[in-house]
């Protein structure tokens, strides 16, 4: 099994690692939901699960301001993440750890503000809700996102591509 999971890491790596998003998406749609998520308490403990190379975890530092737990279970994601974040100045507001995001808990306790945008897939959408509820404080918030078409036929730029 360690060899499949291995083969299948190479496979996204391979696939993803020098994309900036390792999903679908952009940095606007990123700040649009966060606009969404009501008023956070003051120093939010935030995650960002199956965070890929960081995008989305990069957009929430920035906006506020605040350190962001980052879990993937790529050590080179995590890798990139990390010399991204250092890149651009974020380096002590985010903070990576490779791990299982199905087993994922912050540190500091129940989470303000859970994030996966284009990961929840990996574990069924439901099984991510299950996964999840535990780490989110009552009353915390939680933004998920995945691919989803709502037409018949995927679009010809995306065919193309």
């Amino acid at each position: 099994m360690a060899s499949d999971n291995s083969a299948i890491m190479d496979a996204m790596l391979a696939l993803h690692g020098a994309m900036e998003r390792q999903g679908p998406g952009d940095d606007a749609l990123t700040r649009r939901l966060l606009d969404r998520v009501p008023t956070l308490p003051p120093e939010p403990r935030i995650a960002d699960l199956g965070c890929g190379t960081g995008a989305s975890a990069m957009v929430l530092a920035e906006a506020l301001n605040t350190p962001v737990d980052c879990v993937d279970a790529a050590h080179a994601f995590i890798a990139i993440l990390e010399e991204r974040a250092k890149a651009r100045g974020l380096d002590h507001l985010i903070r990576g750890h490779v791990g299982d995001m199905a087993k994922y808990r912050h540190d500091d306790g129940p989470l303000d503000l859970l994030w996966s945008e284009g990961a929840a897939y990996n574990l069924t959408f439901a099984g991510a809700l299950s996964a999840w509820r535990p780490v989110l404080r009552t009353g915390g918030y939680a933004v998920i996102s995945e691919l989803t078409w709502f037409c018949e036929h995927r679009p010809q730029k995306v065919e193309a591509f």
